[in-house]
């Protein structure tokens, strides 16, 4: 049974109410098969949440962020950073003026497994940085396939050990392409 194109839409938000630009959250597979369903409950799971620049974002550039776990869920990034929202003083979500989506799609995964919503599967975690990264670059794979984004140019960006992962995760991605 396959799962539904817009399955993953998010449509609103507490506080906001209605979002006006698309948005795709859910679970992406950590290895190279795919999830059974939304939920990844077959197999290892990275969270993510995509903000589409504009109904046309498939063609629109696409920055990749991590604030780099497992110290910090990259929810941090989308929420008081860089992202579409902050968060006010009465904890709800406002639109940030400043956000990157003025300029771009913006993606970001809680990884490696273990950090903010991502899981593993049967305490499957990462030993080292080049595993965490491998599971990073299937589940970035997956929803590029998944979000139609093989023609979106991939902007990777981060902070603290996010910018660390990033870099191995271009090198990732060039690998990927001789293989």
């Amino acid at each position: 049974l396959a799962v539904a194109y817009d399955a993953d839409r998010v449509s609103a938000l507490p506080t906001v109410g209605r979002v006006s630009m698309p948005q795709f959250a859910g679970y992406a597979s950590a290895s190279a098969t795919p999830c059974a369903n939304l939920l990844c409950t077959d197999r290892a799971g990275l969270f993510n949440w995509m903000f589409g620049r504009s109904a046309n974002y498939a063609r629109q550039p696409t920055i990749v962020w991590s604030n780099g776990g497992p110290g910090s869920s990259s929810f941090y990034g989308p929420l008081t950073e860089n992202g579409p929202y902050d968060v006010d003083p009465s904890g709800g979500l406002v639109p940030n003026p400043d956000g990157w989506t003025k300029a771009a799609n913006y993606l970001f995964f809680d990884h490696p497994l273990g950090v903010g919503l991502s899981f593993p599967f049967h305490g499957q975690i990462a030993h080292n940085k080049i595993q965490g990264i491998d599971e990073l670059y299937h589940a970035l794979v997956h929803v590029v396939a998944r979000r139609g984004l093989q023609r979106s140019p991939l902007f990777l960006t981060g902070e603290s050990l996010g910018g660390s992962y990033m870099p191995l995760l271009a090198q990732r991605i060039l690998d990927g392409r001789k293989r």
